[in-house]
């Protein structure tokens, strides 16, 4: 592969390995406004007309989802940065 096209997938990957952490914010920032400052609130929806509570743990839970990835696509990187670095020796070979 060219150092082109490899530079190119870095970029891809670092990108949304970013976006991935920004969202993981998102969601853990709001998930914890809603549980701490805010408290439990009841909420309707129009298809169920029984009222629930909503305290914002699914949130702080999809918060730590994508914190997770994003953690395991940084650890992943550092593999795959090996992983080129070896072929790019077996190539000059």
């Amino acid at each position: 592969m060219s150092d082109k096209r490899l530079d190119k997938i870095r970029k891809n990957f670092d990108r949304l390995t970013t976006s991935l952490v920004l969202i993981a914010i998102f969601f853990l920032s709001y998930g914890l406004y809603h549980y701490l400052i805010l408290g439990t609130t009841t909420v309707t929806h129009a298809k169920a007309p029984v009222p629930s509570l909503s305290n914002g743990s699914t949130t702080i839970f999809f918060g730590t989802i994508f914190l997770g990835l994003a953690l395991y696509r940084i650890i992943r990187r550092k593999q795959l940065i090996e992983q080129i670095e070896q072929l790019k020796k077996s190539d000059r070979k």
